[in-house]
């Protein structure tokens, strides 16, 4: 199972106007992979959650998902 967290200046390659990876986005989630949005970067950003695709769900702080997942038995990788 795979699962994007996407904070600080990563948050935008959600967003739905993303034309570099908006297509991408849709294609892997139907393929069960899942994107998650931090709302502190959104909040930084002035973003809501209008900007971002169905496929997208939000989370309260990115990092802390990060170490959640991790705690879960998730490995990290950061691109």
């Amino acid at each position: 199972k795979i699962e994007v967290v996407a904070y600080e200046d990563g948050i935008h390659a959600l967003l739905a106007d993303n034309k570099e990876t908006s297509q991408l986005l849709t294609k892997l989630a139907n393929r069960g992979v899942t994107f998650k949005a931090c709302r502190i970067s959104m909040n930084a950003w002035d973003l809501k959650e209008e900007d971002f695709p169905l496929e997208v769900e939000f989370v309260s702080a990115g990092a802390p998902e990060v170490i959640r997942l991790q705690m879960q038995g998730h490995k990290y990788w950061r691109p």
